[in-house]
């Protein structure tokens, strides 16, 4: 488990490799993988969702609750409003 605040940087250094599918068995035995760059938009995309993530960890949520999703509310508790 990563840190929300390293996660951007982990992500990007991160070893992910992909095969190279060569047709001359030498070089697929040398080089059996390369490394995984991520596209313009795939690392807009990823920017985008830590941001989220970073902004809605501010509020002051228990950890394993979604904070997109409506909590329920009791008919005591509502009764003030």
């Amino acid at each position: 488990q990563v840190r929300l605040r390293d996660l951007r940087q982990v992500v990007l250094k991160s070893k992910s490799y992909e095969p190279t599918n060569h047709r001359n068995k030498l070089m697929a035995k040398i080089h059996p993988r390369r490394r995984f760059l991520l596209t313009k938009q795939e690392l807009t995309t990823l920017q985008e969702r830590l941001r989220t993530l970073q902004l809605k960890q501010g509020m002051g949520i228990p950890k394993g609750m979604d904070p997109t999703r409506p909590q329920r509310m009791s008919r005591r508790a509502m009764r003030g409003r």
